[in-house]
């Protein structure tokens, strides 16, 4: 892949198992079994836009597959989560990569389908997520916020994410920077994490934090 040499060494996305949950690479295939679930107007209450068609997802999965932006300057890692138990998908999670003078930032969302919210897994999904992008490299994580997705705030708390004072599209910039490397200004901006699809962060309502947030 051509681009920034600090990206040349991210892998793909890799299967990552936790203790109800396992996180599988996106496949355009996925499209299938996910619109159903992702069809759902609630899910956009706070990031705006509307559900996208299975063509139009299928789409956007073939892209988010390929990896990396054209121009090498983002790494895309992709995965769907599914229950270890029943092998139904429940969401979905992302991570952007990008470069910036102090290292890797990683702009992070995740969505959960409403029929599998209130169960805690955006929370565990998350975390195995985080765990693994901090394995990696001396990274700093990025998500965007509605400043009244409080569930959404719920989950970036969980994986030690902290709100700055920064706004991006009306959003709050939450961070968590790598032992190394100081919180400062993030280097991802909203515009670079929406390239990898539009997946906003979500667990609707009745989560851990009983908020309710969308997609």
């Amino acid at each position: 892949m051509a681009g920034s040499p600090s990206l040349r060494h991210w892998p793909s996305a890799p299967t990552l198992v936790a203790k109800r949950l396992v996180l599988e690479p996106l496949a355009a295939d996925d499209a299938a079994e996910l619109a159903p679930l992702l069809d759902d107007v609630g899910l956009h209450e706070f990031t705006g836009g509307r559900p996208a068609s299975l063509d139009d997802l299928r789409t956007r999965f073939e892209i988010k597959t390929r990896g990396h932006s054209a121009d090498g300057t983002e790494r895309w890692l992709n995965w769907v989560v599914r229950e270890r138990k029943t092998d139904a998908a429940t969401g979905v999670v992302q991570a952007t990569i990008t470069s910036s003078p102090e290292g890797a930032d990683a702009a992070i969302a995740w969505v959960i389908a409403t029929s599998y919210q209130g169960r805690g897994y955006a929370k565990e999904a998350a975390a195995a997520l985080v765990d693994w992008l901090l394995a990696l490299d001396d990274v700093r994580l990025v998500a965007f916020i509605h400043p009244d997705h409080t569930a959404s705030s719920s989950v970036a708390k969980s994986v030690g994410l902290r709100p700055t004072p920064e706004r991006s599209d009306g959003e709050v910039v939450w961070v968590r920077a790598s032992t190394s490397r100081e919180v400062g200004q993030p280097g991802t901006p909203r515009e670079t994490a929406a390239q990898n699809d539009q997946a906003p962060q979500t667990e609707h309502s009745g989560d851990e934090s009983g908020g309710k947030h969308g997609a």
